[in-house]
């Protein structure tokens, strides 16, 4: 909104006074200030306001220029400027709060209902860090420049308290009214020039504001509280240890590792063909009832799949009681990575509590009888077309993290002292968030955590000394039955429980929990012993074989999945991943 020429009409000036009888409040209060006009200030203050919903700053900058030529009164220009920047947000806040509340109509979109019912699940948790964390996002957004539209807007969509955005708002543009009107009027035309350049540049200027944005966000609240101070810590100590890296720096060579295998074969999707029988390979997002079925019965726990129709309360103690199972259970998304969401049930009163969680969710469930193990290993196996006999490339030893109570401390003391667990304790506080200031009995064992996945709390152990022939035959023997019933099977990850180790290395009494097809990890590379350079020898192993037995398959005529349809099965999968769901 810039301008050179007054804000109003040359004839407005000699505009009469109010009646006798009919005063003006607000005008006559107007006139109190110095620096205000009766005939000009409050047309002045709303041409002000209108301005600022179009912009802002801009706004801002204007009215500080054109009090510094003294053609605006101080108090008008502050005023018009606050009240039409207050107004503006909390507009945002209800444009926000109606889009939430879109017309019935749009239910009648299928995309629209998937992505509203999905969205219905997570609303309460993100609501209650909204309400918890929210006012320093309100705060600090009021100070980035093109932040407040998605910030307040999505305020107003979460439905949080209208009164205390309101009060943040309010004390927001307080300190922010003054301090951008003072700025413009003490540097003139100047910061107009910075903000022209703001303007031409405004990508590069928003590029370079995020990370400044992320870390007034979420480091200067974590130096400040003694919660964030030992989160930062824990943050910066896992930089050490390579297997609680964040996915994005782990995973950082892995397109460079994929292009040059894609080069090599001259394919970028050949590696879907590696398991035939298998949809997109076992890319992502594959079912695991649909893998468990062509499992062998006679070393598979039984298991049933509960569609999501019929997961709610009523339907899952139904599907419980018609199978007659006695406990413990083990409970698992159809669909889901990493661990997220299984779920050990020992008994009644577990069972119920767990019908009853707020968070549970009404997705595809497999419900299972739970192998004892104590051992739990992950067995990778391959085999290519033209070979008579496959063989185990890696084998890796879980071991599931537990603490021992000392009478004494906390478990949130006893896990915050413990050299690998305290990497790892916000995992184990979400879990255990019922217990995690309890103190256990002198010699009490607590569980950490059952489910067989790293980012969970278990530790990959390489334990390739427990290859023997014996179980290679045995793993020959599933696999070929596997093949058989499936149409297609060569590479991928199967996670067993047994009784010992002896009983593995003599391929007796092993208890298949899952089958994961091509993206399925060589799990022992994440073994804290091994250096970097092993890691990522591992990592490209994997891919080579990935790459050549899929394109042998491919060449011999089997299919491979198009670049659309796996980022279809990527968007499906981020559509409909259970990430919120807390394991065991």
């Amino acid at each position: 909104m810039l301008c050179t020429a007054p804000l109003y009409p040359a004839s407005a000036q000699a505009k009469p006074a109010a009646q006798p009888g009919q005063p003006d409040i607000f005008t006559a209060w107007l006139e109190s200030k110095p620096g205000l006009r009766q005939d000009t200030s409050l047309w002045q203050i709303t041409a002000i306001i209108g301005g600022t919903f179009v912009s802002e700053d801009l706004t801002v900058i204007t009215s500080g220029l054109m009090l510094r030529q003294g053609r605006i009164g101080f108090w008008t220009a502050l005023f018009g400027c606050f009240l039409g920047i207050f107004l503006g947000d909390l507009a945002l806040y209800f444009l926000g709060f109606a889009l939430m509340h879109l017309p019935g109509f749009l239910l009648k979109n299928n995309w629209f209902t998937r992505y509203h019912d999905r969205l219905e699940h997570r609303l309460p948790r993100i609501r209650q860090r909204m309400e918890r964390e929210g006012w320093k996002l309100l705060l600090l957004s009021r100070f980035v420049p093109g932040s407040r539209f998605f910030v307040y807007t999505a305020a107003g969509a979460l439905g949080g308290s209208f009164w205390k955005m309101a009060l943040i708002v309010l004390v927001a543009g307080i300190i922010w009214t003054p301090f951008l009107l003072g700025l413009s009027w003490f540097l003139g035309n100047q910061l107009l020039q910075w903000f022209a350049i703001f303007e031409e540049s405004g990508w590069l200027m928003i590029i370079l504001i995020v990370p400044v944005f992320y870390g007034l966000h979420y480091l200067l609240p974590a130096v400040f509280t003694r919660q964030g101070r030992q989160r930062l810590i824990q943050s910066v100590r896992r930089l050490g240890h390579i297997e609680f890296w964040p996915a994005w720096l782990f995973y950082l060579p892995l397109p460079f590792m994929v292009a040059w295998h894609a080069l090599r074969v001259r394919s970028l999707t050949v590696f879907t063909a590696v398991n035939p029988g298998m949809e997109d390979g076992g890319f992502i997002g594959e079912s695991k009832s649909s893998i468990l079925q062509h499992l062998p019965k006679r070393v598979t726990p039984a298991w049933r799949l509960i569609p999501g129709a019929d997961a709610s309360r009523d339907g899952l103690e139904k599907a419980r009681r018609q199978c007659r199972w006695e406990f413990p259970l083990i409970f698992k998304p159809d669909v889901s990575q990493k661990g997220i969401g299984l779920k050990l049930v020992r008994d009644e009163v577990q069972f119920q509590a767990w019908l009853q969680d707020p968070d549970r969710m009404d997705c595809d469930w497999i419900m299972q009888q739970y192998a004892p193990g104590p051992l739990e290993v992950g067995i990778f196996y391959y085999r290519f077309a033209h070979e008579n006999s496959g063989r185990i490339w890696s084998i890796t030893n879980k071991v599931f993290p537990s603490i021992t109570g000392d009478g004494i401390n906390t478990i949130a003391r006893l896990i915050q002292t413990h050299p690998r667990y305290r990497l790892q304790s916000s995992v184990f506080e979400t879990r255990l968030k019922g217990r995690w200031h309890s103190v256990p009995e002198a010699g009490e064992k607590i569980s950490l955590g059952i489910a067989g996945n790293h980012f969970q709390g278990a530790l990959f152990q390489q334990a390739n000394q427990w290859i023997t022939p014996e179980l290679n035959r045995a793993i020959e023997k599933i696999s070929r039955q596997v093949h058989a019933s499936m149409h297609g099977f060569y590479f991928g990850r199967y996670d067993i429980r047994c009784p010992s180790a002896e009983a593995l290395m003599q391929g007796r009494h092993l208890s298949l929990i899952e089958l994961n097809g091509a993206t399925a990890e060589s799990t022992d590379m994440y073994d804290p012993q091994l250096p970097l350079r092993s890691v990522y020898r591992i990592m490209n192993r994997h891919l080579d074989l990935l790459f050549s037995i899929g394109a042998a398959n491919y060449k011999a005529g089997a299919a491979k999945s198009s670049l659309g349809q796996l980022l279809r099965a990527l968007w499906r999968y981020h559509q409909n991943r259970p990430e919120n769901l807390v394991s065991d």
